[in-house]
């Protein structure tokens, strides 16, 4: 039995064994979902009460210095199960879902929330759960554990996203051997792309980019997601940050002077200088 197999497997044995699981995701038939238009963008805005608790978890200092890490295998629900990813994590059914297939994708040593070294773990997942968009919030960005590294994933064609950013690619801000990073044009949110079909590229140049961005905004304002598309086995990743600024986007390499590429819409800019 493959990944993708035992993925599916579990997702069936924790919904009928698992009582709070069973019943958060039955409730999806009920929650309410508002479709709405912005600049061309579609958004879904999801009522789901049995969410609650996962998205109200307090998540200050003193709050989570007084819990006990609910991530940690050592802290799980008697009823949750998983298996194992690679050497480090494992995978687990969200018993508070959004997507009507979620899971959470904790490591196995209780770390903070932090996404560097580890876009590569995303790619690797995303590869084997081919029906899966693998993605991750930052420690400010509505994670309900800053204090141990994780990262979700949910089925693919729930998310508006997945179907829009091809129509709305606005420019190439700089390549990396085979990789190529784009943003598109999707005020008022902002979203940055690489593609690419080799993975160390991909890495390479998420690398890149990450060290340009300050470690407040990274750890405030973004959110990332990670999927692979079959046919052209290109892996796309996404970068989101919501923000009021303005915003400008700037490129450098060795052979090229600064250029800043404009995004009038709403005034939403981004300033990052990417150094090749």
């Amino acid at each position: 039995m493959d990944t993708k197999q035992k993925i599916e497997r579990l997702l069936t044995d924790q919904l009928s064994a698992w009582e709070l699981a069973g019943n958060n995701y039955a409730a999806l038939a009920r929650i309410k979902v508002k479709d709405l238009n912005v600049n061309g963008m579609h958004y879904k805005v999801q009522f789901n009460p049995a969410r609650i608790v996962s998205s109200a978890a307090k998540v200050d200092a003193q709050s989570i210095q007084e819990r006990k890490c609910f991530l940690c295998p050592a802290n799980l629900p008697a009823m949750q199960r998983g298996i194992p990813f690679k050497d480090n994590y494992q995978i687990l059914i969200n018993p508070f879902p959004i997507f009507p297939k979620h899971l959470t994708v904790p490591a196995l040593e209780h770390v903070d929330q932090r996404i560097k070294k580890r876009f590569g773990d995303m790619l690797d997942l995303a590869a084997i759960a081919e029906d899966y968009i693998v993605f991750y919030n930052g420690p400010k960005c509505g994670a309900s554990a800053p204090d141990h590294a994780h990262f979700q994933a949910g089925n693919k064609g729930f998310l508006p996203l997945e179907q829009e950013w091809r129509n709305k690619k606005a420019g190439k801000i700089v390549t990396y051997r085979t990789a190529s990073l784009s943003y598109l044009d999707d005020a008022p949110r902002t979203t940055l792309v690489i593609e690419t079909g080799n993975r160390e590229d991909a890495i390479a140049l998420f690398n890149l980019s990450l060290i340009h961005i300050s470690e407040p905004t990274r750890l405030g304002m973004i959110s990332y997601a990670v999927f692979c598309l079959k046919k052209k086995k290109k892996a796309e990743f996404s970068l989101k940050k919501k923000t009021n600024r303005k915003r400008r986007i700037t490129i450098r390499s060795k052979n090229e002077q600064s250029a800043p590429l404009h995004r009038t819409q709403k005034e939403v800019w981004k300033y990052i200088k990417i150094l090749i």
